[in-house]
């Protein structure tokens, strides 16, 4: 659990001064995005036409209540309208996302969770080397790309060159945050055994003859 709690805190720092870099400083992730013509007509639309707070999509793929044969007519007219015609998906919160320093201690916590995360994860991978444990980070960075960032692309419409800038993020936080996680999530504690060992010396360690009934075989864990 220390090592858990070691590396939430240490990544997660990691991850908030990287993210805080490329974000706030750099703007890179938000040059794609574009400005309404007239920003006022458009909140005006959406705050009249809003039923509140929520994520929104137009036209609205939703099927029809009752499943009968017109409303899956209609749902199917809507789906060709998706592909071939005027689409928006976005949220709408017409009292706003709240302050600034909310929202920096929110981003805060979600990267130590995930830093914590990505420690235990370490630690049950008990990869030997340090820059092998490095790959494992970054590789759990690129999954998280793939699985949150990429249905942006294929499903809700978002251009090409906003999600690679948010992959880059995610691997280059990920990378800079295992530089860190890989040596506190290395493997120790095995009797006669460092932290960087082979399989033969793994299996050597728990060879049952060469300890007495009395020794406890592993007294790693994830506490140290």
């Amino acid at each position: 659990m220390k090592k858990i709690i070691a590396g939430g805190l240490a990544g997660g720092l990691v991850l908030f001064i990287w993210s805080s870099i490329y974000w706030a400083a750099s703007g890179i992730p938000i040059a794609p995005m574009k400005v309404f013509k007239d920003e006022a007509a458009v909140e005006a639309v959406l705050r009249n036409n809003s039923s509140g707070p929520g994520y929104y999509v137009l036209p609205t793929p939703h099927v029809d209540a009752g499943g009968d044969a017109e409303a899956a007519e209609r749902a199917t007219k809507r789906m060709e309208k998706v592909a071939t015609n005027f689409f928006f998906a976005g949220a709408v919160q017409p009292g706003g996302i709240g302050s600034l320093g909310g929202q920096l201690g929110m981003s805060f916590l979600g990267n130590v969770m995930a830093a914590a995360l990505a420690t235990c994860l370490l630690c049950m991978a008990r990869l030997e080397s340090y820059w092998m444990r490095v790959m494992f980070t970054m590789g759990l960075g690129f999954l998280s790309g793939l699985m949150c960032r990429f249905p942006d692309l294929v499903w809700w419409g978002f251009p090409a060159d906003y999600v690679a800038r948010q992959f880059f993020d995610l691997l280059v936080g990920s990378t800079l945050a295992g530089l860190v996680l890989a040596w506190i999530g290395r493997h120790s504690g095995i009797p006669g055994v460092g932290a960087e060992c082979t399989a033969a010396q793994l299996l050597a360690a728990y060879e049952p003859r060469a300890l007495p009934r009395s020794t406890v075989v592993w007294s790693g864990s994830l506490a140290e």
